[in-house]
């Protein structure tokens, strides 16, 4: 599981794809990438690299107050 850390928050990252141009999805609310695991894949295989991840506080991100 890729993790990337940004000001100081671990945040939890996939990558669908590996060809063509970039697409970022993102769940809404405290939900995680899980949410958009299904239209991740529908777009990865259209031709797209698509980043998810679990945003502040859910999924495998870490929890932040700042």
């Amino acid at each position: 599981m890729p993790f990337a850390t940004v000001n100081s928050v671990r945040l939890h990252y996939q990558v669908l794809g590996n060809r063509g141009p970039w697409v970022a999805l993102v769940s809404g609310a405290r939900r995680n990438m899980d949410e958009m695991r299904g239209l991740a894949t529908l777009v990865a295989n259209a031709g797209f690299q698509v980043l998810l991840h679990d945003r502040r506080n859910a999924g495998l991100s870490h929890l932040s107050l700042d």
